[in-house]
């Protein structure tokens, strides 16, 4: 092994026990002998092989190696020993993950430090037990012919730089779980599809600068790559910040609507009356986070939030993308460029091109349209003058690039410099480049036909995306097109990007830059305000649909097809209540209440809640009661009096309009409100059975099972556990066969607190594993939440007082961020779940354990009971 103070190439061996956590909880006497153990039969591995064993990490061990070899034979040796050893069955099998990789370390007092060394620990986290992986740097130092190494894929670890070429050692037959590969809990930086090319410098600078300033500002004109540039800036800082968080504001339309977005990124929600701004400041306050805030320039009435947050939060750091500066005394301007240019002795010839930023893209763009294209001697003085011509800009030279299918560069220049095709430049005295950029996607938009220009321009009336039923809906009337060919040749010339959403249909996505192209020709045509109309009356309708299968099977598909068309829900309203066109917007806010309540989006809930109740009139009672249905149901999930008098304002207008469903409905919450509070129990019950005699009445089982499970709730709480069972009961079989699946959910919960509170404890186990299991997939966070403090309350009933307080915390830190509370009974048990948790651990190490627990993410707290 090489002297201190030194650099060299080595091969690093990392290795870590699996679930170590969960077996120490399990038996701690146990688990240390074990891992006294394991620290022997490491330390042997290690020698025998050649190896130098740094140091020993917790449950793991860290060795570096001459040679790749030695590495993987230790590995393996290691992993033999293990299996062979006979551990104690309380925390059987001790089975370790392998990372082997290598390169040039920094080497100080007996330890290595640098980026090799990161590396192979983020590989080893990327493993399962048993499992040794195994990087491109390390296998090429291994026999070609070697059989039992096998290729995985590339990977990310951490990093949207470097993708890893992992290999897995071992017998080709073994198979383990997906790799563990880009840790999500610490960021939400969306995956980027294309590779990012050039800008080596301007990276590594604007790196420097956010580790220095706390606010940084990247300006630019659209289409120079901001986004790109920040992103793989925060890519590379994810291990310096305790979290990174991307909020995209390209589809936010109005400045109230930025602290909102970030709270949503960040999964923070209303919060007892709290502003956004107070929730995000109470939030960020001790934390080293990392916002990157994108697209704000249409946006600077908020302009002031970001230096409100700063001030606030003294470790955080912002990084904003902007086509202008926010003006703030904390800002530092970080000015992107278009990308380095080839200079004129090099345009006919392709000696130099391959290191070119601005030919790199094109190529490699250019390709993906046409496999076979390269750059020769017959095009490059061609791509180099379109580059050239284009000013260097990303956008623009990704638009020219996907020309190649239809044209050579050289008929691609002639078009760029004829103008012919050209709807004309930009305003005369913005930026050259500005122009440019016009003139070229004027240029692509100037080849459609007349009809698909009209279709082009209007889907600018979108926000965030649009299905293709929206499309034809929104946009067809009066064209003599087919959608879906018509959205092919659009896609087919890069104006829009084609994805599938969550549910697998197709979605149609516009680049910022021809967003605003397109809503300028849109403006011009005089069609906006006709455009918003359709707009604002097809979501109100998409709504009222939603609303009826969301209390069915088809609760999930509709949960996500509005979760996709937040964006455009949103932009509808507003639109809606700011033209005093108000019917379709608050046709949207009553239909939205049980969506906004099963994502825990309490805060939009309120915020268009409060603008509907100003504009909602006297003149279409049904309309007027479902908005008051909706501001009652929000009152109600913050346990706010005012809850009972809008609902049961809400009840009279549907019983005088007749309508026996949403009466029953109105009824039931009504009473339900009451519930929340102790001394109008008796009330509560009595409204119940109101509402639960007139669902029946009804025929509407939806209600039914809502008023049952009300009912069943008020019972449990005065400890009539019998009759709350058989209430219970009989609504989790009807909604079963309703195919309400969050309402199965929720009171297979309830049952399972029933059979704890009658100390059926390995029922209430089943129960309350089977609904957690539903909870998380069907998404239901704040059952979730709920259902952990349960299974917390039968673990601490089994001695595991340290898991229990760990799973407290996660859900606590939940329901925290949600705003919302849980119902009576249930915060009655929760109560008494932390008091014995807390009284068994002491209050110092319960603290502690709750701090654990609500820096976990889900995946996290559900490890905590494998």
């Amino acid at each position: 092994m090489p002297d201190s103070d030194q650099t060299n190439a080595l091969t690093f061996l990392f290795t870590d026990i699996e679930g170590s956590t969960a077996r120490w909880e399990a038996n701690q006497v146990d688990m240390a002998a074990a891992v006294r153990r394991h620290d022997e039969l490491t330390e042997s591995a290690i020698r025998r092989a050649g190896g130098t064993l740094v140091k020993m990490t917790g449950d793991g061990a860290y060795a570096a190696f001459p040679e790749a070899g030695p590495a993987v034979a230790a590995a393996l040796d290691l992993r033999a020993r293990l299996q062979r050893e006979a551990w104690p069955e309380s925390i059987a099998p001790i089975r370790i993950r392998a990372g082997i990789h290598a390169g040039p370390a920094e080497c100080r007092d007996g330890d290595y430090f640098g980026p090799t060394v990161n590396r192979t620990a983020r590989l080893m986290d990327a493993g399962h037990g048993d499992q040794i992986l195994l990087s491109e740097a390390a296998r090429k130092h291994l026999p070609t012919d070697a059989d039992n190494i096998r290729l995985l894929g590339d990977y990310r670890l951490r990093d949207l730089m470097q993708p890893e070429r992992i290999y897995q050692v071992g017998d080709a037959t073994e198979s383990y779980g997906p790799l563990r590969v880009l840790n999500d809990q610490l960021h939400n930086l969306p995956t980027q599809v294309t590779s990012f090319i050039g800008r080596d410098n301007e990276l590594i600078e604007l790196i420097e600068r956010i580790r220095a300033h706390r606010l940084v500002t990247l300006t630019g004109p659209g289409g120079t790559g901001k986004t790109r540039l920040a992103l793989q800036a925060a890519a590379a800082l994810v291990d310096t910040f305790d979290s990174v968080c991307f909020v995209g504001l390209a589809s936010v339309a109005h400045a109230d609507g930025v602290g909102p977005a970030i709270c949503d990124a960040l999964g923070l929600h209303d919060q007892s009356g709290l502003s956004a701004s107070e929730v995000l400041a109470c939030h960020l306050s001790d934390q080293a986070d990392l916002l990157v805030l994108d697209n704000f320039e249409h946006l600077m009435d908020a302009a002031g939030l970001p230096g409100k947050l700063l001030e606030a939060s003294p470790r955080l750091h912002i990084v904003v993308t902007s086509r202008e500066l926010l003006r703030l005394r904390a800002e530092h301007q970080f000015l992107v460029a278009p990308l380095d240019l080839p200079s004129v002795k090099h345009e006919a010839t392709t000696s130099e091109l391959p290191d070119n930023e601005a030919v790199r893209l094109f190529a490699e763009r250019a390709r993906a349209i046409r496999p076979d294209f390269c750059v020769d001697t017959s095009n490059a003085a061609s791509i180099v003058a379109i580059c050239r011509r284009l000013d260097g800009l990303p956008l623009a030279i990704e638009l020219a690039a996907a020309r190649v299918r239809l044209f050579s560069p050289a008929r691609l220049l002639e078009h760029l410099e004829s103008g012919d095709n050209a709807l004309g430049s930009g305003p005369v005295d913005a930026p050259q480049r500005q122009q440019t950029l016009s003139r070229t996607i004027a240029w692509s938009y100037d080849l459609l036909t007349h009809d698909e220009k009209a279709l082009f321009r209007r889907l600018a009336v979108f926000v965030g995306g649009r299905s293709l039923d929206a499309v034809e809906r929104v946009c067809l009337l009066g064209l003599g097109i087919d959608c879906l060919a018509a959205v092919e040749a659009l896609a087919d010339k890069s104006l829009v990007r084609v994805r599938e959403d969550r549910s697998g249909e197709p979605r149609l996505d516009l680049l910022e830059t021809l967003q605003g192209f397109a809503h300028e020709r849109l403006l011009e045509s005089g069609e906006l305000e006709e455009l918003k109309l359709r707009h604002a009356r097809y979501f109100a309708d998409l709504v009222a649909e939603a609303e009826t299968e969301m209390r069915g099977c088809g609760q999930i598909k509709w949960t996500r097809r509005l979760e996709e068309e937040r964006p455009n829900l949103d932009a509808a309203m507003a639109w809606s209540f700011d033209s005093g066109d108000n019917r379709h917007g608050l046709r949207i806010v009553a239909g939205l209440r049980d969506f906004w309540f099963y994502q825990t989006h309490v805060h939009d809930m309120g915020r268009w809640t409060s603008r509907a109740l100003t504009c909602v009139d006297e003149g279409d009672p049904i309309l007027r009661a479902g908005v008051l249905m909706t501001a009652g149901f929000h009152a109600s999930s913050r346990h706010d009096s005012s809850a009972i008098d809008l609902l049961d304002r809400a009840a009279a207008l549907y019983e005088s309009a007749g309508d026996r469903t949403h009466h029953a409905l109105a009824q039931v919450w009504s009473a339900g409100a009451r519930e929340l509070f102790e001394d109008g129990l008796d009330d509560a019950r009595v409204g119940v059975e109101k509402g639960l005699e007139l669902a029946r009445e009804a025929g509407a089982d939806a209600v039914v099972a809502q008023a049952l499970n009300y009912l069943g709730e008020i019972e449990r709480y005065v400890g009539n556990f019998g009759l709350a069972r058989e209430i219970q009961t009989e609504g989790l079989e009807l909604s079963r066969r309703t195919g309400e699946v969050r309402r199965v959910a929720m009171m297979t919960h309830n049952l399972g607190w029933l059979a704890h509170n009658t100390e059926d404890n390995a029922t209430a186990e089943q129960l309350m594993r089977e609904a957690l299991n539903l909870a998380v997939e069907y998404e239901f966070i704040s059952l979730v939440a709920d259902t952990l403090i349960g299974l917390a309350a039968l673990t601490a009933t089994r001695g595991n007082h340290e898991i229990a307080a760990r799973l407290i915390g996660f859900a606590d830190n939940q329901v925290a961020r949600m705003g919302a509370r849980a119902q009576m009974a249930d915060e009655a048990d929760h109560v008494q779940t932390r008091y014995l948790v807390s009284e068994h651990l002491g209050t110092e190490r319960y603290r502690m354990l709750i701090a654990e627990g609500a820096a976990l993410e889900l995946e996290g707290a559900l490890d905590l009971l494998r």
